[in-house]
Order: C-alpha cells, then structure tokens, then sequence
C-alpha cells in the first residue's frame, strides 16, 4: 500500500548464488514501531518458462529497539570573565559548561548581542572560539577577542548549549571595562585645571 510504502523501503544487496542480502530501511521512527519485524524470502517457480507460483524459501525476523536519548543532569555553565582595556590585544572569555552526560562541543555556539552573530568553534573576523571536551560531562569553551575596541563593551556576548534531543541552555555575560593609569590621571589633570580657571575668574 502507498502508506507502507512511505514507511519501509527493501533493497536487495548484491545477491549471490544461496545467498541473499536485503536491506530493510524504516523511517519517521515511532515508539509504536518498537517490536519485530518479519521478512519473508519467495523463489519463483518457472515451468516452461513461465512463472507459476511464488514458494517460500526463508523466515528472518528483526527486532525493532528504541534507544532512550534522555541525559541525566541539569546543565550548568561557569565563567571567567576579567575586565578588559579599550585596544588591548586577546581577551579571552572561559566557559566550562557541565553536568550533563554526553555532552559535547559540536552543539556549543557564541552569539553577539548587538548584531546577532553566532560564533561556531572556529576563526572569525577578531574572534576565535575553541571548545574541548574534559570529560563525559563537562567541557571548556573559549572566546577570544584578538583587538578590543569600545564597541565591544557595549554588547552582550552569550554562550549557548543547543541539543534538540535534550535541552537548549543559554548562558548571557558583558565584558566589564578597565581603566588605564593614563585615563585616570587625565581625569585628574583636567579636574585640577578646572579648579585653577575658576581660582583665577574668581
């Protein structure tokens, strides 16, 4: 029937003399197909080069399983973070995300707040994002800023975790800015000047 034919498609491998390989695909994989699945071989019996009956030749039967893809645990990210300075050269940005089992660095991914960007492991226009697997259920990924500008203190940049079969997990974070020594005492400076224009106005 059409609806069965939609579902199971069989494909006969490479078939040799008392040996018949098939291949059995099922697809769209439900819990209701979990059970066996029976296939049935027929020989064509010629007479006079006719075919007059199909005669049943073999019975294979093959258990359909579901595997669980549930992990156990609650996915949990930790950062490091430190303040950066305006056209300073490599901020790094460390994550270790963990306590999910199974997890891995294919299904890491940065975004950039102001413009939406997502940054894969890999190198980008002055950012590079690098992920390692510690163990089953943790590991560590990095972004780094190879120039920091002013701009980037302006946006939020946020680590995300995307595992369809489990859970989507995203972790938001800014970059605090620091002051030079310079930028300080020319605060000061300018404070100081003001201070004297106005002692002599006066």
């Amino acid at each position: 029937s059409p609806e069965l034919d939609q579902k199971y498609s069989c494909q006969l491998l490479a078939p040799k003399s008392n040996n018949i390989s098939l291949l059995l695909t099922v697809k769209n994989v439900q819990k209701s197909d979990v059970g066996n699945l029976t296939c049935k071989v027929y020989e064509k019996i010629m007479e006079n080069d006719k075919s007059v009956r199909d005669e049943l030749v073999g019975v294979k039967s093959v258990p359909i399983q579901i595997t669980d893809n549930k992990k156990k645990g609650d996915l949990k990210f930790k950062c490091t973070n430190s303040s950066a300075i305006v056209n300073n050269k490599r901020h790094k940005i460390v994550c270790e995300v963990y306590d999910v089992e199974g997890i891995a660095c294919n299904k890491i991914l940065w975004k950039r707040g102001d413009t939406g960007e997502d940054y894969s492991p890999g190198s980008f226009n002055n950012i590079n994002v690098t992920c390692r697997e510690i163990t089953n259920s943790k590991i560590e990924t990095t972004l780094e800023i190879l120039q920091v500008t002013a701009e980037y203190f302006k946006t939020s940049f946020s680590v995300i975790y995307n595992d369809p079969l489990f859970q989507t997990k995203e972790f938001q974070l800014s970059i605090p800015q620091e002051y030079t020594n310079s930028v300080v005492a020319l605060q000061t400076s300018f404070v100081l000047l003001c201070s004297i224009v106005l002692a002599f106005i006066l």
